[in-house]
Parts: C-alpha cells; sequence; structure tokens
C-alpha cells in the first residue's frame, strides 16, 4: 500500500466523505476565450420553442419606471453600455449551428444605442396617451435573435423633470434574477461607482453545463423525478371560457391582485408554526383554489428554480432557471395545515433536485407533445421573495410601474410578490382562453383563499369560503360551455394599454 492510499484509510468516516464530495465536486466554470458557445440546457428547450411561435412577446422580460427629477440623460446612457459591455449574454446572438444544434455567439462590444422618444412639445393629455401606445408597442416588439439585440432600453421625455423608461430582454439571455441584478447595477453605474468583472458569462457556463452535468452525473436527480412523476397527470385545465386552439399564439393579459399586510402577516405565522416558507402556504392556497375549479384531486403545478449554484454565476446575467413540476395532492378533504404540510415535501424534495433539465423530466413522465398546450406543466406559480429593487438614481425618484407584454407561455401564470404593505400579485392568463373577466374572477377568489388560509387553517378545504355558491354555480356552468358574461379589462398601469 502506498502512502497516501495509508493515509486515506486512516481518515475517519466524517472526513472521508468529505474528500468524496470534493471529488464529486464539478469544476470551477472557466471562460471560453471564444465567441461561439453551445446553447445550456435551458436555452435549447427555449430556443425549440421560440421557434414555434417566433413573432411572440412571451419571452420578452420588460420592465418601467417612472422618473420624476433632473435625470442625467448622458449618464444614463453611459450606465446602460457599460452594462452591454459588463455582460456578453447582452451581446449574444443565436443561430443554427452544425448538425442542426444551435449555437449562441457573443458579439463584440459596438457600443451600445438608447431608444429615445421626445414628447416634451405634446399637450399633457396626449402626452400620457403616447407614451402608452409607444411603451406598449416597444415591450411587443418581436426580437430577431439571429441578428439581435436581444436587450433594448427606450426613454420617453414626457417633460423636463419627467421620463419613462423601459427596459425589454429576451429570456434566452436572462431570467429574474437577472432583473434584479440590472435594476442594481445600473444605479451604481449611473452615480459612477465602480463594479468589479463577472468571473462567468452565461456561455462559459452553457459549455462548462454540457460537460459536466452530464447523464452520470445527474442520475441520482433523475431517480427522484422519475418516481416523482411515475403516474402523475400531464395536464391541468381550468374551464377555458373558448376552445383551446390548436396552435395556440401565446397571447396574454395580467390581472394584478392585492392581499392586505394583515393577512400577509397571518401566512407568515402560518408558514412558521408548519416549519416550511411563505412559498409552500401560498402555493397550497392556489392549489386549493385550483381543486375547487377543476375538480382534479392531483395534478402538477410549475415553479422555476434560479439556477445559480455556482458562484461564478451569482452575479452574472443570463437564463439559468429551470422549471420544477411541483406534484399537489390534494385528496381527502384535508385542512390549510395538511395541505401545507404535504405542499412542503414536495417543494423540498424539488428544491433538492433543481438540476435535472425540465426536458428530461418530460421524458422521464412519458409526456407526449402536444403544439395545443405546454407540456407537463400549464400552470405556473412563482414567489420573488424580495420586491425588485428599486432603481436609485441619485437626484431622481423612481417609480416601478406596470408593464405587460400581452402574451403568456402558460394557460396560467400567478406571480406574487412580498411588499410592506403586504402581497401583490399578478394573474398572467392566455386570452385566447380565458376572458378578463373570468380571470378577474380567478384573482379574487385567489384573494379569499388567502384570507380564508389566514382565519381558518383547521377548517377543511370543503368547508373554507374559497367562492360563493352563486359565482361557483356559474363557474359550473361556464365549464360545461355556457357562455362567460363580459366584462371590461381591469389592467391599469403604463404600458397595459393595446398599442
Amino acid at each position: 500500500m502506498s502512502e497516501l492510499s495509508e493515509r486515506l484509510a486512516a481518515l475517519s468516516p466524517a472526513k472521508r466523505a468529505l474528500l468524496d464530495t470534493a471529488r464529486a465536486r464539478p469544476a470551477p466554470i472557466q471562460p471560453l476565450g471564444t465567441d461561439t458557445a453551445p446553447l445550456s440546457f435551458e436555452q435549447r428547450r427555449l430556443w425549440f420553442v421560440h421557434r414555434l411561435a417566433p413573432g411572440t412577446a412571451a419571452y420578452t422580460i420588460p420592465f418601467a419606471y417612472r422618473l420624476r427629477g433632473a435625470l442625467d440623460t448622458a449618464a444614463l446612457e453611459r450606465a446602460q453600455a457599460e452594462l452591454v459591455r459588463r455582460h456578453a449574454a447582452l451581446r449574444t446572438t443565436f443561430a443554427d449551428g452544425p448538425g442542426g444544434e444551435a449555437v449562441q455567439r457573443v458579439r463584440p462590444d459596438a457600443g451600445f444605442a438608447l431608444e429615445r422618444l421626445d414628447l416634451r412639445a405634446l399637450p399633457a393629455a396626449e402626452r400620457e396617451a403616447k407614451c402608452r401606445r409607444a411603451g406598449a408597442a416597444f415591450v411587443r416588439r418581436p426580437f430577431d435573435l439571429a441578428h439581435g439585440p436581444l436587450f433594448r432600453v427606450l426613454l420617453v421625455a414626457l417633460d423636463e423633470q419627467e421620463h419613462v423608461l423601459a427596459q425589454a430582454v429576451h429570456h434566452l439571455v436572462a431570467d429574474g434574477a437577472s432583473q434584479r441584478i440590472l435594476l442594481e447595477e445600473l444605479g451604481a453605474l449611473y452615480a459612477g461607482a465602480p463594479l468589479p468583472a463577472p468571473p462567468a458569462q452565461l456561455a462559459d457556463f452553457a459549455a462548462w453545463q454540457r460537460r459536466h452535468l452530464t447523464d452520470a452525473a445527474l442520475a441520482a436527480e433523475a431517480d427522484y423525478w422519475r418516481r416523482e412523476l411515475a403516474a402523475a397527470p400531464h395536464a391541468l385545465e381550468v374551464p377555458p371560457d373558448r376552445p383551446r386552439p390548436a396552435a395556440p399564439s401565446l397571447a396574454g393579459a395580467k390581472e394584478p391582485l392585492q392581499v392586505p399586510a394583515d393577512v400577509a402577516d397571518a401566512l407568515r405565522a402560518l408558514a412558521r408554526a408548519e416549519g416550511t416558507s411563505l412559498f409552500t402556504v401560498l402555493l397550497a392556497a392556489f392549489a386549493a383554489l385550483l381543486q375547487r375549479c377543476t375538480g382534479e384531486e392531483a395534478f402538477l403545478v410549475g415553479t422555476a428554480a434560479e439556477g445559480r449554484t455556482r458562484p461564478e454565476i451569482e452575479r452574472a446575467v443570463g437564463f439559468f432557471a429551470n422549471t420544477l413540476p411541483l406534484r399537489a395532492r390534494v385528496e381527502g378533504d384535508p385542512d390549510a395545515r395538511a395541505l401545507v404540510r404535504r405542499l412542503h415535501r414536495a417543494v423540498r424534495g424539488a428544491h433538492d433536485h433543481p438540476r435535472l433539465p425540465f426536458d428530461r423530466m418530460v421524458e422521464l413522465a412519458g409526456v407526449r407533445r402536444d403544439p395545443a398546450r405546454a407540456p407537463l406543466v400549464q400552470v405556473m406559480f412563482l414567489l420573488n421573495e424580495a420586491a425588485a429593487p428599486a432603481l436609485r438614481l441619485p437626484g431622481v425618484a423612481a417609480e416601478q410601474v406596470l408593464v405587460d407584454a400581452g402574451a403568456s407561455a402558460f394557460d396560467l401564470a400567478l406571480g406574487m410578490e412580498e411588499r410592506a404593505e403586504g402581497l401583490y400579485g399578478e394573474l398572467q392568463y392566455a386570452t385566447e382562453l380565458y376572458l378578463p373577466a373570468t380571470a378577474a374572477r380567478l384573482a379574487r377568489r385567489y384573494e379569499a383563499a388567502l384570507a380564508a388560509f389566514a382565519r381558518h387553517p383547521d377548517v377543511p378545504l370543503s368547508r373554507l369560503p374559497l367562492v360563493g355558491g352563486d359565482e361557483r354555480r356559474q363557474a359550473l356552468a361556464w365549464g360545461r360551455g355556457a357562455p362567460a358574461p363580459a366584462a371590461a379589462s381591469t389592467l391599469h398601469g403604463l404600458f397595459a394599454a393595446q398599442a
């Protein structure tokens, strides 16, 4: 036996486990040194979907702020240009590569052009209307993946002391965490603060992922998802107002909802009492509503894992998120506490196994692809546990405004956000399936479900006042094909109006 072998044999079980863990840990992400890279697993899935509906804005991430004060527009443009220089993802384009496999290419830093619209000469009423139309057109304009850019910024001048700043970025090169990074860094760069370069870029991660996250490395995760998805239902459909089209356009809209602070506090207390997270409690209430609306007792609801499991990409702009299907079991008429405990196990298991690509999960579940609906998951639930960071520009007050890209990649997607005044949410819905009045009713029912969970956590779900009797009878009638009454959309905000 060699000296090294003797030393290894003499290690305690705990030290041997640490050594085995270190051996299993993938190598660090290194810069590629080239402008061409393969797509990551997550990008490859989105690239395929985009090819089916290339003109959609369903994969546009938009956000906007109203700025009041003495804005230095030159400093703002320099800061935006520096963001593009720092983050190669914002200079990336996509094309078909050898063997039909798509590749991503990073363009050299060729400068950045801020789109501008000056409305200062117009009367005040006309300025707002023109701004709404221009903003809607801006966030809904399709991206050209082959030529770029996939990140664009619009600055609208309303008067000397008021502007609107809108940004749009394609999901192939960014995710929700990227939005936070862009806002934080924009404020720092506008103020002239130096920032360290990101250790790795999106393309570096994609190449690293292809080398190191092999089938063998992901075998344990594949085993988990194979068990979790065994016999799981592949479709969940809240009764629609209109027949499902064979080839959806992914057109969509948003319905806002609000949960007061006292209800939010009670929901947090319920989470603490059950040893779980606010996310799980909010998801359980959503599952209770879905069960009430569909009659299904077992179904899948999707969520997203950030996917930033490596320190090199914690501050990188890019698409790293992965979709995780959460199995909700609502059989047996549990109370809120029992349902929260069931969902806690599903959420913990999913977040302990976040790396298996969603496409691989679809394969493991044996899903037959259907162009009429998203595979495996048609309903999504997300929680931003901290509100989007305030855009901080010296001498300028920035107020976030609602942005609606007019699209939805899923039948329904409920996004919640914690705020000082309680919880805020947006229910995104496919307009080819649901009328605005139906989306508004679903949002109000969810608000009622959360209030019921907060006040009556020990009452069986069947007895919770999630839906009033008359409304429930109407919902069942609509589910059988009766027309729902028309109603005006309750969407409001700067860019909510149709172009």
